[in-house]
């Protein structure tokens, strides 16, 4: 198992090509190319939520891990982010090598730099 440090982040995830396509697009890469797909244990990306603070840092890793190597995993976070950005919608899973709560911290900061922005604009 690699250390937790080694495995890509979402910082370190360059979004900017798949925050430019489209949600067809980022749909048929990741049914194309994404690893989860040929998974022998599908189960393994929807593990159950974590109840402490152990279990949360072993569901990053987990995340961490298994999407380490796929070759879609920036567009896999983008469909994921902009899914669970529609109000109602629960996050669940692991996406992108992330878990659910990453995930609405970086949909609640891509909230508040566009509010930030379209401040600057009107003002």
């Amino acid at each position: 198992m690699a250390s937790i440090s080694q495995l890509p982040t979402p910082v370190d995830l360059d979004l900017s090509v798949a925050t430019s396509l489209s949600n067809a697009t980022l749909r048929q890469r990741i049914a194309e190319y994404g690893d989860c797909l040929e998974a022998p244990e599908p189960d393994e990306w929807f593990p159950n939520e974590p109840t402490s603070e152990e279990a949360r840092t072993a569901y990053e890793q987990t995340a961490r891990e298994l999407c380490a190597d796929c070759p879609v995993i920036a567009e896999c976070l983008e469909r994921a982010l902009r899914l669970e950005a529609v109000p109602y919608v629960v996050p669940h899973g692991i996406f992108g090598g992330t878990a659910p709560w990453t995930r609405r911290a970086i949909n609640r900061n891509r909230r508040r730099r566009a509010y930030a922005g379209a401040m600057e604009v009107s003002a």
